[in-house]
Order: structure tokens, then sequence, then C-alpha cells
């Protein structure tokens, strides 16, 4: 919801240093499991790079995050390199609305929880957007239906799910990114101690109790664009 969705522009190196601390590893802990100085693995955080896909598939299985999430986001950082114009851009005014540039970074099911198709698509204009949290997604399916249709563009703000300061309120639409792997849309419906009771808007579709230390990345939904035809 990881997440793992890394949102807004975050490069590699950032992602792994937010990971690694929500984990509570010490740079020793993951550098002796990719095989390499922890002094190296500081550099790379700090100067992004260079990664070698080794390392990058080490480094995700130490930290428990999705691979495929580590490797779009590199791939990510290669194209801002080439092309500098994909990089943070500064807002773009129409009349006194500040719209700002968010990617659009891959597909999430509306249904059943499984992969998410991570391949960064498009950036889109969203007015009062934040740069460095917020990114959207594809909507995949009809489990959101009335509130969202499938091909919609989730417009999504990163949130720590290990951070108590930064709350879920009861009734938030959430992206969710279990430790499977596997990612939805989900309706935030009831907390009760270590569980989460997740839920679609489309009654046809069943909720699911969830243990939060089961949640490696959470996004919350914050607006919806849609193309009429």
């Amino acid at each position: 919801m990881s997440p793992a969705y890394s949102g807004g522009m975050e490069t590699t190196g950032q992602y792994v240093r937010r990971m690694r601390k929500l984990r509570k590893l010490r740079l020793e802990d993951v550098a002796e499991k990719v095989g390499i100085n922890f002094s190296t693995l500081a550099k790379k955080e700090v100067n992004n790079g260079p990664w070698a896909d080794e390392e990058l598939k080490s480094i995700a299985s130490a930290l428990g995050i999705p691979l495929n999430v580590i490797l779009n986001l590199r791939a990510s950082d290669i194209q801002r390199a080439q092309s500098p114009q994909m990089g943070l851009q500064e807002p773009t005014r129409l009349g006194r609305l500040e719209l700002v540039q968010v990617p659009v970074l891959g597909r999430v099911p509306a249904g059943a929880m499984r992969e998410a198709i991570m391949t960064r698509e498009d950036v889109v204009l969203v007015p009062g957007a934040d740069v460095a949290t917020d990114f959207a997604l594809r909507v995949s399916g009809d489990s959101m239906v009335p509130t969202m249709m499938n091909g919609d563009l989730a417009i999504c703000r990163r949130i720590d799910p290990y951070d108590n300061g930064v709350p879920v309120n009861l009734g938030d639409m959430v992206v969710v990114t279990t430790d499977d792997h596997e990612s939805a849309f989900y309706r935030w419906v009831r907390s009760e101690g270590a569980r989460v009771l997740l839920a679609k808007d489309n009654p046809n579709y069943d909720g699911r109790w969830i243990e939060r230390e089961s949640i490696v990345a959470l996004a919350k939904v914050t607006g919806v664009l849609r193309r009429f035809q």
C-alpha cells in the first residue's frame, strides 16, 4: 500500500536507507547479508549507488521488500539521469491553481490481492500534491466500485506503516502491500490490537483481517482521476 511503494521521486538509495531504518537494522547488518563493507553500503545510500543486480536482490531479501519495487526505482533513477525533464519539475499554474507533477508508478488490483505491476508509465498533474510523498497508481478491477472504476488513476500519499504518529483514519481508502509481495486497494475499516480489518467498497467482494506486522508498505488514497468517454 510499499511498497512496497516508494512513492514520490525517492531514489533507490533513499528508499533503501528508509526501509533499513524502519526495520531497525544497522548498516553492518544489511551489508553483511549483501556481501559488501558497511561503509560501502553507507556511500551507496547517500550517493544512490551504483547498484549491482545481485546487491539489490540481496538488499530486497534482507529488508523483506519486493524485488520488483527496488528494480523499478533503479530504472526510474536511470531514466531521470538520461532525461532530466522527467525529474522534479516546478509547479505549473492554471490561474490560481498550482498543479504538481507526480509519477504514475504502475497498476494495482482492485480485487483479490496479487503482485502489482510496477512500471513507471507517465506523469500526471495534480493540484496541491507533494512531490516528496505523492504518486499515482492505475486501478485494475472492480472491487472498489463505485468509488474507483477500472482504469481510474488513484492519487496516493505514502504513509510509514510503522509510524504511529501518522495514523490511518478508519474509513480511509488505502493501498496495502504485504510481506508476500501482494498489493491491493482496500478500505481501512477497523483496527483491533495487532490486526486490521480491510474491506472492499463493492459488496460482491469479501473483506479480510490482516496482521499489522505483515504490512510492508502503505499509502493513503487522496484522490481519484477519471477520464470520461
